[in-house]
C-alpha cells in the first residue's frame, strides 16, 4: 500500500559503530566454535592460523587507507555563482572548467592479523615414565652341542655368535607448524631389567612440525669364545643368548609461539602484544620407541651321553644351531641359569659327571653283597645326572634372583630288609647339593 512501512527481518545499517560491533561479535563466535570443535588439540596445529583465531576475539585495531578524490570545478557562462561537479562533466555550455584532486584518509577497525609465526620457546619437554611400555622381547640363541667319543680327555675351542638389531623411531602425535619451522631435543636414559645389561638412551633433535620425524637402526653382533676340556664319554651343550628388547615411552611438551602482525595504525606489531602467553601456548606430544640388545649371556649344561656311532669313535663331535624365539617362551629355570659371559662355567659342570656321594636316606650299597644283609634300608645308584638350579644357599645376584647351585640327581633303587629278609623294593630320585656355581 502507498505510504505503508514494511518491516524487514533484519535491519541493515551503514553506521560505522554498528559495523565494528558486528565484526567483533562474529570474531568471538568464530573463536568459540573453533574451541568447541577441538581445533586447539588437533593432530597438527598451524601456529599462524591459531594466532589469527585468537586475535579475532580481541579488540580491533585500526587500519588506515588513503584514496584520491578528484573534483572538477567549472564556471557557467552568465551565472552569478560557480557550481562544483564531482568527477563528472559540466553541461555543454561549461566554460573555464578546472580539475582538482585531494587525498582522503579513512580509518577502519578490524581484528589484528598475524602474517607469520615462529617458536618462542619449547617448555616442559619430558617423558611420561608412568606410561613406559615394554614390548615383547625376542631371545636370539646360538648353541653348540658336543660329545667326547674318545677314551681320553679332549680340548676344543668353541665360538658362538648371534646378530641382532638396535635402533629407535620417533613419532610426533601432536605437532605445531610455524612459518620458519622449529625443533625440540629429546634426551633421556632408562635402565632395562632384561639380563640386567640393557640401557636405553636417546639424545636427538627433532622437528616439531612433522609426524614421522626420525628413525635409525643398525645390526649388532655378539659373540663368545671359550675353551673346554671334555672328559671321556661326556656330552654337553653351551648356549649364547642375547635379548632383543624394545620399549615405548610417550613424551609431551608445550610450545610458545608468536608472530608479526599486518601493519596497522594502532602501533601493534606482534601477536604477543594482544595475546597472553597462555593463549599462545600449544600442545606437543609423541612417542619414542627404542630397540636395544643385551650383553652376552651364557648357559652350559651337561647331557646324558648317548652311544657314539662307530664312525665318531675317538673324536669330539660338535654341532651348531641358531634360533630366534619369543623370550616369554623361555622357561623360568632356563632364564635363571643364564650368566654374564665374562666367565664360562661349563668346565665346572662337566666335572660333576661322576662322584659317589653318601645320602642320609639309607645306606649306599656298592656292588653285590656277600654274607648276611643288615636290617634297614639300602639303595644302589642306577644313574647319575648333574644339573644346576637357583639356590638361596648361593646368595643373590644384582637382579635379585638366586645364584646357581650345582646338584647331582641320582636315580636309586631302594631295598628294605627285616630279619635278613627283603621286605620291599622301589625306585626313586634324590638330589644332593654339590657346590655353588661361582661367576
Amino acid at each position: 500500500m502507498p505510504g505503508a512501512r514494511s518491516r524487514a527481518p533484519f535491519r541493515a545499517t551503514k553506521r560505522q559503530g554498528d559495523g565494528k560491533l558486528n565484526r567483533r561479535n562474529h570474531a568471538v563466535l568464530a573463536g568459540l566454535i573453533a574451541l568447541a570443535s577441538g581445533d586447539l588439540y588437533a593432530q597438527n596445529v598451524d601456529a599462524t592460523k591459531h594466532l589469527n583465531d585468537a586475535l579475532g576475539a580481541k579488540p580491533a585495531v585500526n587500519y588506515t587507507t588513503t584514496s584520491k578524490v578528484t573534483l572538477r570545478r567549472c564556471m557557467e557562462v552568465g551565472a552569478a555563482a560557480s557550481a562544483e561537479h564531482e568527477g563528472g562533466n559540466a553541461a555543454n555550455r561549461d566554460y573555464g572548467c578546472q580539475t582538482l584532486s585531494r587525498d582522503v584518509t579513512t580509518t577502519i577497525p578490524a581484528p589484528a592479523q598475524a602474517t607469520a609465526s615462529h617458536v618462542v620457546e619449547v617448555r616442559n619437554l619430558k617423558f611420561d615414565e608412568s606410561k613406559l611400555a615394554a614390548l615383547p622381547d625376542k631371545a636370539i640363541i646360538a648353541e653348540q652341542e658336543f660329545q667326547n667319543c674318545a677314551n681320553v680327555q679332549m680340548t676344543n675351542s668353541i665360538n658362538l655368535a648371534v646378530s641382532a638389531t638396535r635402533g629407535h623411531s620417533i613419532t610426533n602425535s601432536k605437532t605445531v607448524t610455524t612459518s620458519n619451522g622449529g625443533s625440540a631435543t629429546l634426551s633421556g636414559s632408562w635402565k632395562g631389567a632384561v639380563g640386567g645389561s640393557v640401557t636405553y638412551s636417546i639424545n636427538k633433535s627433532i622437528a616439531i612440525g612433522k609426524s614421522d620425524t626420525d628413525s635409525y637402526s643398525e645390526a649388532i653382533s655378539r659373540s663368545h669364545t671359550t675353551t673346554i676340556s671334555v672328559p671321556p664319554n661326556v656330552s654337553g651343550r653351551l648356549y649364547l643368548l642375547v635379548y632383543e628388547t624394545e620399549i615405548e615411552i610417550p613424551y609431551t611438551a608445550t610450545i610458545v609461539v608468536d608472530g608479526p602482525l599486518k601493519k596497522n595504525s594502532s602501533n601493534v606489531s606482534m601477536a604477543s602484544q594482544l595475546l597472553s602467553e597462555q593463549e599462545r601456548t600449544l600442545p606437543f606430544a609423541g612417542v619414542l620407541r627404542i630397540k636395544e640388545v643385551s650383553n652376552n649371556l651364557v648357559r652350559s649344561e651337561p647331557l646324558v651321553s648317548s652311544q657314539c656311532p662307530a664312525s665318531q669313535k675317538g673324536h669330539l663331535v660338535t654341532s651348531e644351531s641358531e634360533k630366534e624365539i619369543p623370550a616369554a617362551s623361555l622357561s623360568k629355570d632356563f632364564r635363571n641359569s643364564l650368566l654374564p659371559a665374562q666367565k664360562s662355567n661349563l668346565q665346572q659342570a662337566l666335572k660333576m659327571s661322576g662322584g659317589n656321594e653318601k645320602s642320609a636316606a639309607g645306606t649306599k650299597t656298592e656292588g653285590p653283597q656277600i654274607g648276611p644283609v643288615q636290617n634297614g634300608m639300602h639303595y644302589r645308584v642306577l644313574t647319575t645326572t648333574p644339573t644346576t638350579r637357583p639356590d638361596a644357599r648361593c646368595g643373590f645376584n644384582d637382579l635379585g634372583t638366586m645364584n646357581l647351585g650345582m646338584f647331582l640327581v641320582e636315580r636309586r633303587e631302594y631295598s628294605l630288609f627285616s630279619n635278613g629278609l627283603l621286605v620291599s623294593r622301589w625306585e626313586d630320585s634324590a638330589e644332593t647339593f654339590q657346590q655353588c656355581w661361582s661367576v
